[in-house]
């Protein structure tokens, strides 16, 4: 929930402000990191990918960048995996296969878009080069 996104994102500002600290309070460094606030959740709710993933841990699922070294098979067949979640500046969506059918599950329509296996390879470049940044979600979806 958005609550108990909220949570993780203050402990792992907490986290962060202690190792940011450790350098010493008058270190630029750390006076630069107070100054910039919480990376970790804007004041309109978006949430960092450290908190998604955090979050998504709960339920045995990691992201994982589609640009890592790990994920060639999922760049070649992307029909392999099983869901992907992608951001572009504040905004995230959603990729998900559900019961054999791919849907885009973006907030900004009115209702999730079907996408066809064929059309989700070319779905994800475009994506790509609108500047979003894809996770493949790895683990058993619940």
């Amino acid at each position: 929930s958005e609550v108990e996104m909220a949570a993780i994102a203050q402990e792992l500002d907490a986290a962060e402000h202690a190792l940011m600290a450790s350098a010493g309070v008058d270190n630029p460094d750390y006076l630069r990191y107070v100054a910039e606030g919480s990376g970790n959740v804007a004041e309109s709710g978006m949430f960092s990918i450290q908190v998604l993933s955090r979050a998504l841990e709960v339920w045995g699922l990691a992201a994982v960048p589609l640009t890592s070294p790990d994920m060639e098979a999922a760049r070649a067949d992307p029909t392999t995996q099983a869901a992907f979640i992608c951001n572009h500046q504040e905004h995230w969506l959603t990729v998900r296969q559900i019961h054999g059918q791919w849907w885009n599950l973006n907030s900004v329509y009115s209702a999730p878009e079907p996408l066809s296996t064929f059309h989700l390879s070319a779905f994800l470049g475009s994506l790509q080069q609108e500047g979003y940044t894809i996770f493949v979600i790895q683990g058993q979806l619940p």
